[in-house]
C-alpha cells in the first residue's frame, strides 16, 4: 500500500515536534552535543545557558531516566565549571547530584569530592573539608580512585591549614590507596607532597620547640 507523500510530512513534522517540544530528549541532545565540544570552551560559553536549563529541568524530576541523565550533566560538565572559575554553581549542581544519587541507591562519593573541590575554591575550608570526610567514607568500598583523591584533597587542605603531622598521614594513606589503584600521575604528586612536608619539619619545625604533631 502507496502511503501518501503528505501523511510522511505530517509524520516528519510531528517527530520533529515532539524532539524539540520534550524536555528530557531536547537536555539529551544538548548534553550528546557538549560531550562533542568538551574541549571547546567557547562552545560551551555560547549553550551555557541552554545547558543550565536543561539541567534545571532535570533537577525537579525524580524519574529514573531523568535522575541519570542529571548525573550524566554533572560528570560532563564539572570540568569546564571549574576551569570557568563557576565554584558555586558547581556546589548547586553537586547538591542536585547528591539528591539524584539517593534517589538512585548510589554511593555519592564522586559528587561530594566535586563538591568539597568547588568549596575549597570558594575559600569555604570548614565545608570542603567536611566532604572530603564524607566523600572518604562513601567512597572507601565502592570507588577507590575518589577514595584516594578525596584522601589528597583533604591532605592538601590540612597542609595548607598548618596541620603538618596530620596531612602527612592523610597523604601517606592516599598513596596507599593510588599505588593500589594505579594512578601513576597522581602516586607521584602525593610522593612530592609528602616529601616537600619532610622538608618543611626538617628546615623549619625541628629546630624549634614544637614538632609537627
Amino acid at each position: 500500500m502507496n502511503i501518501p507523500q503528505q501523511v510522511d510530512v505530517e509524520v516528519s513534522n510531528q517527530a520533529v515536534h515532539y524532539w524539540t517540544s520534550s524536555p528530557y530528549l531536547s537536555a539529551i541532545t544538548r548534553l550528546q552535543l557538549a560531550r562533542c565540544h568538551q574541549d571547546q570552551s567557547d562552545w560551551l560559553d555560547s549553550e551555557f545557558a541552554n545547558l543550565c536549563g536543561c539541567q534545571s529541568w532535570l533537577a525537579t524530576q525524580d524519574g529514573t531516566k531523568e535522575v541519570h541523565l542529571l548525573l550524566e550533566y554533572l560528570r560532563v560538565l564539572a570540568p569546564y565549571l571549574q576551569q570557568r572559575g563557576l565554584q558555586a554553581e558547581l556546589v548547586g549542581w553537586c547538591k542536585a547530584g547528591l539528591h539524584a544519587s539517593e534517589i538512585l541507591l548510589q554511593h555519592p562519593g564522586w559528587v561530594l569530592f566535586l563538591r568539597g573541590e568547588a568549596q575549597n575554591a570558594l575559600g569555604r575550608w570548614n565545608e570542603a573539608s567536611e566532604s572530603f570526610r564524607a566523600a572518604i567514607e562513601a567512597s572507601e568500598r565502592e570507588d577507590q580512585q575518589t577514595h584516594a583523591r578525596a584522601l589528597l584533597a583533604l591532605g592538601r587542605l590540612q597542609f595548607n591549614q598548618g596541620a603538618y603531622g596530620i596531612a602527612f598521614e592523610t597523604m601517606s594513606a592516599a598513596e596507599a590507596c593510588l599505588a593500589q589503584a594505579v594512578d601513576d600521575e597522581q602516586l607521584m604528586t602525593v610522593r612530592a607532597e609528602r616529601a616537600a612536608i619532610i622538608s618543611i619539619e626538617e628546615i623549619w619545625i625541628k629546630p624549634f620547640p614544637f614538632t609537627l604533631k
